[in-house]
Formats: structure tokens, C-alpha cells, sequence
């Protein structure tokens, strides 16, 4: 099996996402700091959220899509199923067999990648300008400023119309 995972410093903190086929080995590795990067770098070594997949590509890009994500859908993420932010690590065995035997993975495939809107977070919509407002009430489209066409050619000496 094959997991996409995020790893948090705290409640709320600074979150990572990765992708293992061994999760134990890994999450074990952020948290003795055995490479010098990001999670080493901002502590990240707590696991609030892991998903299993049957197959390398797919964890890999569960991983990617969730890294696209705004940090909001990923809080929403981690507190559907761990609403306390704990660390899974000390219970990975038992909620990794939860995971097989519930059918998480097939959940996760045919998911779309990301929420196209989640539902937490309204619609904002931009109120119309006043000349906006005047084409609506006048039933026309408002198209840039109103001015009467000059005539071509009309200050051009010779033509009658010069100025003065």
C-alpha cells in the first residue's frame, strides 16, 4: 500500500504533505530530523492526516493536488478526521488496517482533486460600478464613456470648421 500524508507543527501550524509506501519509516524519519529541510527546518513531525492508496502514481498525486490546495480546504481535511489535530503515529498500525478494511482508498480515487467550492466559504460578488448601474437601468450595455463622435477631418485648415 501506498499513503499521501500531512504532517503539522502544531494545531493549526505549519503543515507538509507527502507521499511514502512505508509511513511508519517516514514519519519516524521527519520526526528524528534525519534529513535537514523544510520539516526539520519548522519542526513538522506531527501526523494529523494520512490516506492509503493502492498504487504509487496515485499517492503521489493525491500528494500534489493537496499541495495545490488553499491552506483552508487542508485544515478542513485534517479536522474531518482528526478534529483534535493528535498525533496518529502512536495508533498508525490500528488506523492503517481501519483504512484497508473501510475502503478509504477507493474513496479517494474517485474523488475530484480538490473542492471546486467549499461550501464554508461564500460567493463574494463585485457590486457594479454607477455607470454600470445607469446602462442597467436604461436597458443598454455600459460601453465606455458617452460622447458624440467627432467628425474626421474637422480641424484641419481648409475644412470651414477651425477654430476660431
Amino acid at each position: 500500500m501506498f499513503y499521501a500524508y500531512l504532517l503539522a507543527s502544531r494545531r493549526n501550524g505549519t503543515l507538509y504533505a507527502g507521499s511514502t509506501d512505508d509511513l511508519r519509516a517516514r514519519v519516524e524519519q521527519h520526526k528524528r530530523k534525519h534529513f535537514s529541510g523544510f520539516t526539520a527546518k519548522y519542526g513538522v513531525d506531527r501526523l494529523v492526516w494520512f490516506e492509503t492508496h493502492p498504487a504509487r502514481d496515485q499517492a503521489f498525486i493525491r500528494e500534489r493536488r493537496i499541495r495545490q490546495w488553499r491552506r483552508l480546504w487542508k485544515i478542513q481535511l485534517i479536522e474531518a478526521r482528526n478534529p483534535n489535530w493528535l498525533d496518529l503515529y502512536a495508533d498508525l498500525d490500528r488506523l492503517m488496517m481501519e483504512d484497508e478494511i473501510r475502503g478509504l482508498a477507493e474513496y479517494a480515487i474517485t474523488t475530484p482533486p480538490f473542492p471546486l467550492i467549499p461550501p464554508q466559504i461564500p460567493l463574494i460578488r463585485r457590486k457594479p460600478g454607477p455607470r454600470q448601474e445607469l446602462g442597467e437601468r436604461c436597458g443598454t450595455k455600459f460601453r465606455g464613456a458617452m460622447r458624440r463622435p467627432r467628425p474626421r477631418n474637422s480641424f484641419l485648415p481648409g475644412s470651414g470648421l477651425a477654430p476660431g
